[in-house]
């Protein structure tokens, strides 16, 4: 008999969502990502990232394809990134050898703060790409993951302060990232 993911007692909360510890996960992917690249860059900055997707594409290829590219690059410097993201995810049906598509996908998904699958993607460009501004778009993931996760352990630890006045072990343990 398997056990429920929510029934997990050795598991935080936002961890028994997906059934598997996000921190450890987290850690692994960082530990990868450095070991692979031997990160000694600085992180980009959002705004190197928005610059990094060019007002009009920058090869031109089929007509169809073509218009497509410009019309996701236009959504996305109007800070339509939602839209943007399905442009470029249905340009990769058709064609996914495009680095330009990848990393629209990839900005416009660190954009709407989908930080993990953002690094995914830039982790895909870099196995057929070498090249320095994907590793810092990467870094840049990283640091917005840990400050999203620092930022839900504050709420966290204040939300429970607040009720109980204070925290058993175990739930310092939760809160601070660390599953049992």
């Amino acid at each position: 008999m398997q056990k429920k993911f929510e029934e997990d007692p050795f598991l935080c909360e936002d961890c028994r969502k997906v059934g598997y510890c996000l921190v450890k996960a987290n850690q692994r992917l960082v530990e990868s990502i450095s070991s692979r690249y031997m990160l000694n860059n600085n992180p980009a900055t959002d705004k190197e990232i928005s610059n990094w997707v060019p007002l009009r594409p920058e090869y031109k290829t089929d007509a169809g394809f073509y218009k497509k590219l410009q019309k996701a690059h236009e959504l996305f410097h109007q800070d339509e990134f939602e839209q943007a993201s399905y442009m470029y995810r249905d340009m990769l049906t058709s064609r996914n050898d495009s680095y330009e598509v990848h990393l629209g996908l990839a900005a416009s998904l660190y954009f709407m703060q989908n930080y993990h699958e953002a690094a995914d993607i830039a982790i895909k460009i870099t196995s057929a790409y070498s090249n320095d501004k994907v590793t810092r778009f990467i870094l840049q993931c990283i640091e917005k993951i840990k400050s999203v996760k620092t930022a839900k352990i504050e709420r966290e630890q204040n939300r429970q302060s607040s009720e109980t006045g204070y925290l058993s072990k175990n739930a310092e343990l939760v809160l601070a990232g660390k599953c049992l």
